[in-house]
């Protein structure tokens, strides 16, 4: 688990008790709150690894540090290689502005290590931000370091003007660890009283989920379930005696509850359909959960009375979203908030009454969500896509505004509200999400068991360039997802462009391959399509507005763009003639993840609600099935590539090729945990790369007095 160091004094190379935080290089850094101050004023936020590499080369300033000393002082006692460390003292450059060819910040020794070469101030943090430097000695208090976070300031003004609606991001409150326990810690929430927190947690083998109990300022929880099917999303009754939560066992999802000190389990509902979270009212006698309307179709809130055993639909979500999901009930039990979200995950928060009618929008933000808590009767704590990462925001009802709550680094999901109103717990969960490869050309192609492009963040949507001789893909290594392209080989990465946006999705290589487009997003679920010329300069705005528009491909001749969109309420496939101002319908139907063939007869499609794959003459035509649901399965979505007349694609089973001469399908190799639209395929057919995780650390953290 990732921690940085707590209730200690950082000392110098010389033994001197030094100041927390100090200067390098025109910069001012503050280890405890994982954060760089540029000298051209550019906040930037650190993994706490790499800060610590910082640290220790700032304690060691002049002398040449050891690969092997760092690795042991950064990391410890985990195992890893020296790419790792490579790659954080690349991102520190990168952050510091140094070149590391003409170094004046670190320096690398030829099998030797490191060496700080640039003058260390240490500074006292409540002089440090007004410029002034010295020796001054400064003792941290002994509280687990957290990591701070910066109010989103206003994106390049070219490219999305204002940021309405957004307010600024108040002091850090005092927040603790609540577990850190190994394994996995979800779905947390305070019983009536306050003193108690129930969770779900996959114990320390990470098996099977169960629910626990535990009370405040002790370590040891009450188990109140031990079985092999998974239990997760616990509620408490109003009267704080039962627990609530959903059993998932093989093909049945149940509702059961259970005595809050444990004892016998009872089942009050069980579906063959998918359950994604539930509430329990404050005012007692009925739960709210989310259920698929059938298998695979959107989720629908329902109400549910624990009285009467009876279910209701809540809401009616319409048939182009995902569905409505994180229900949850207001202090009164009157209204129901939740998220609706569209197929490709942006959310927008409703909030609909108890007693039935028609649901409202709060404001016209789109977001990505992960979880929703009512604070009060006139605001939400929403876990929200934030400059790369999910961070609780407070959403007000009456407004629409969002304004932002500090919290320690990593992702924050699920938050839950003391019965007071005046502590938080969530989740901090903290994932690594590398890029992989599969040889297709070994005898036995399966993934690498070492990411091909990683680093201490995260890394997706790589793309192969028509040549085959780079790969553009998106991370966050910088605190802010950006583009990046590398060799073929995963080596010598450039950073393309520097938009520090909250979301950058879909790029997509033209057909000449001296440029990527990409979408860029605002935090709302709009933003603009761009195209950077990978051999550097600014990027060019080609499409700009309120509505969210998905690079897919180029054309074959690269006079067009594929985009995906809901303009007109539902998905599509428009086409944008490069220099137009307006893209065109390109495809009838609910359709997406447009891709040439490379002699630009034929537009490959998929469907947003159903498997399989189909083509069109691009000049208009009958379309005809290419892939079937028999062939692949479910969750095609985007995981597919053309290479040639060869369709490559991920189907339950794994990675295949569709043969259009021999009319079959045939499996390739075997891989799992593969994100959406990550897959990519190299221009011989011999190389398949996608985006996976690593792992996953998930632990409960609880926040005091956030009020």
């Amino acid at each position: 688990m990732i921690r940085t160091e707590s209730g200690t004094t950082r000392h110098g190379s010389n033994g001197e008790e030094t100041g927390g935080s100090f200067r390098v290089g025109g910069a001012w850094i503050q280890p405890d709150l994982n954060r760089i101050r540029a000298a051209e004023g550019e906040t930037i936020q650190v993994e706490p690894r790499v800060m610590n590499l910082l640290v220790h080369l700032a304690r060691n300033a002049g002398r040449v540090v050891s690969r092997e000393e760092l690795m042991g002082a950064v990391w410890g006692e985990t195992v890893v290689g020296e790419k790792a460390l490579t790659r954080a003292v690349w991102s520190l450059r990168q952050m510091l502005g140094d070149d590391p060819k003409s170094p004046t910040i670190i320096e690398t020794i030829r099998k030797g290590g490191y060496r700080l070469i640039a003058p260390v101030e240490w500074v006292d943090d409540q002089e440090g931000g007004a410029g002034s430097a010295g020796r001054t000695v400064w003792k941290r208090r002994a509280l687990p370091a957290i990591a701070g976070i910066i109010a989103a300031a206003a994106l390049l003004g070219w490219l999305f003007g204002g940021r309405d609606g957004e307010r600024a991001v108040p002091p850090l409150p005092k927040t603790v660890p609540f577990t850190s326990y190994l394994g996995k810690e979800y779905t947390p929430g305070f019983s009536p009283d306050g003193t108690r927190v129930v969770f779900a947690w996959d114990g320390p083998d990470e098996s099977d989920f169960d629910i626990y109990v535990k009370q405040k300022d002790t370590e040891t929880p009450l188990r109140l379930t031990a079985d092999t099917a998974n239990d997760n999303l616990p509620v408490w009754s109003a009267d704080g005696r039962t627990v609530y939560f959903v059993r998932h066992d093989a093909d049945v999802f149940s509702i059961c509850s259970v005595p809050a000190i444990g004892g016998e389990i009872r089942t009050l509902y069980a579906t063959a359909r998918g359950i994604w979270n539930l509430a329990a009212s404050p005012a007692g006698g009925n739960l709210v959960f989310s259920e698929e309307c059938s298998t695979g179709t959107a989720f629908r809130a329902a109400l549910f009375s624990v009285e009467t055993l009876a279910k209701q639909w809540l809401t009616d979500p319409p048939p182009t979203s995902r569905g409505d999901f994180y229900a949850s009930f207001s202090p009164d039990g009157r209204t129901v908030a939740f998220s609706r979200a569209d197929p490709i995950g942006f959310h927008r928060i409703h909030t609909v009454e108890v007693e039935g009618g028609e649901a409202s929008p709060v404001g016209a933000a789109r977001r990505h969500v992960q979880g929703l808590a009512w604070l009060d009767d006139g605001e939400l704590i929403v876990s929200s896509l934030h400059q790369g990462r999910y961070a609780l925001w407070r959403l007000s009802l009456k407004d629409g505004a969002w304004t932002g709550i500090p919290t320690q680094a990593g992702s924050i999901w699920f938050p839950a509200v003391s019965p007071d109103r005046t502590s938080l717990i969530y989740e901090s969960a903290r994932y690594d999400l590398s890029i992989y490869e599969i040889d297709l050309s070994a005898p036995e192609p399966r993934v690498s068991g070492e990411p091909l492009i990683g680093s201490t963040r995260w890394e997706d949507e790589p793309r192969f360039s028509p040549d085959g001789s780079r790969i553009a893909f998106v991370s966050d290594r910088t605190g802010f997802p950006e583009l990046w392209a590398c060799r073929a080989d995963g080596t010598v990465p450039v950073q393309l462009t520097q938009l520090r946006s909250e979301a950058l999705l879909s790029p997509c290589w033209s057909p000449e391959g001296e440029r990527v487009a990409f979408f860029v997003s605002s935090g709302e679920g709009t933003g603009a399509v761009c195209a950077v010329d990978v051999n550097g300069g600014v990027p060019r705005t080609l499409l700009q507005g309120e509505t969210v528009f998905l690079p897919s491909s180029w054309s074959a001749d690269g006079r067009f763009l594929y985009l995906d969109s809901d303009r007109d309420g539902a998905w599509r496939v428009w086409k944008l003639a490069i220099g137009e101002e307006e893209p065109c319908l390109a495809i009838p139907g609910e359709v997406s993840r447009a891709r040439e063939s490379a002699d630009g007869g034929f537009v490959y499609y998929g469907r947003v609600r159903e498997p399989g794959l189909w083509r069109m003459p691009v000049v208009g035509g009958a379309e005809e099935v290419v892939l079937s649901a028999a062939d692949v399965g479910a969750g095609l979505w985007g995981n597919w590539d053309l290479v040639g007349d060869r369709v490559f694609f991920c189907g339950d089973n794994g990675i295949g090729v569709y043969d259009p001469a021999a009319g079959v399908s045939h499996f390739l190799a075997e891989a799992s945990g593969i994100v959406q639209s990550s897959l990519t395929v190299s221009p011989d057919g011999k190389r398949v790369l996608f985006a996976g995780y690593r792992g996953l650390e998930v632990d409960l953290v609880l926040m005091r007095d956030f009020r």
